[in-house]
């Protein structure tokens, strides 16, 4: 049963059953999850990195209910949405349930808290230009995996951003195009961070003075896939697959990653490798 008096709640994790999942791995189970959302040391922790009191933490219980686990926050919820308290409780507790289903190790979501990065301490330009984009990244677990150049034509559209509000009940669309009047050359990085079973993928841009331009993109990957055991092994069966769908008149086609994917999946099993697919490692992205 839920707490007496007024309170203002927001579910901190919910398990909807394995098919809308993420991968379920030994260490990040339902139960693991929920388990680690009520200890009252996390709490704690989270307070203490974020300045809260004792007193502080007295406004919130955290209870599990119907499978989930919900925070109570004893206040109106005008309050609520309003107090640096109960944001900081909220948010940090639902970024460490999504870390954690999402496959990352419980120390992995804790260090995602608790990390204080000294950029001053570190040498790669480009690493410590985005670390101060992403200051809950650890830098001694984070690997550069490839890096190049990149160019933004002078007069052509370099990046489209589409923002949608509701302004007295109707919805407004609007619509930026980054257009530069020069070429516009920089550099671009790709840095991987290795946790369990999965890699956290992260490709960066960065402007001409060395500043983060944008993040293009942030995925999760199978950890075999940068592991030396196995990156050979990977490739050849992407190879494999590449030349069979080729023969069979289906590559780079619409749609055709979905054929790949499960090919490579397939070569890989015989071979006594367990892969999982970007597919399956990121299920809220479409592809195609």
């Amino acid at each position: 049963m839920p707490p007496k008096g007024s309170y203002t709640t927001t579910e901190i994790y919910r398990n909807f059953g394995p098919s809308l999942r993420r991968l379920n791995f030994a260490y990040n189970t339902p139960e693991a999850i929920r388990q680690e959302l009520l200890d009252t040391k996390l709490s704690r922790l989270i307070a203490k990195f974020n300045g809260l009191s004792d007193e502080d933490l007295a406004t919130f219980q955290i209870r599990q209910e119907y499978g989930g686990v919900t925070l109570y926050y004893f206040g109106g919820s005008n309050q609520a949405f309003s107090d640096r308290r109960f944001v900081v409780m909220s948010e940090q507790l639902k970024r460490y349930a999504d870390a954690r289903e999402a496959g990352h190790t419980r120390d992995f979501a804790l260090s995602a808290i608790t990390n204080k990065t000294d950029l001053s301490s570190i040498s790669d330009p480009d690493l410590r230009a985005f670390l101060k984009e992403r200051p809950s990244l650890p830098a001694d677990r984070l690997k550069k995996w490839a890096s190049g150049t990149y160019t933004n034509k002078a007069g052509e559209v370099a990046s489209q951003t589409t923002t949608t509000t509701i302004r007295d009940g109707k919805i407004e669309t609007t619509n930026l195009k980054e257009i530069p009047k020069d070429d516009v050359v920089g550099r671009w990085a790709t840095y991987v961070l290795v946790d369990g079973e999965v890699a956290s993928e992260y490709s960066v841009q960065f402007k001409p003075d060395g500043s983060v331009y944008r993040v293009m993109g942030e995925s999760l990957r199978d950890a075999k896939e940068f592991d030396p055991k196995y990156t050979q092994t990977i490739k050849d069966a992407m190879d494999q697959a590449e030349a069979e769908l080729k023969k069979e008149g289906i590559t780079h086609r619409f749609g055709s990653v979905h054929v790949f994917w499960p090919r490579v999946t397939k070569i890989l099993k015989e071979k006594g490798v367990d892969w999982h697919s970007p597919a399956e490692m990121n299920p809220k992205t479409r592809y195609d």
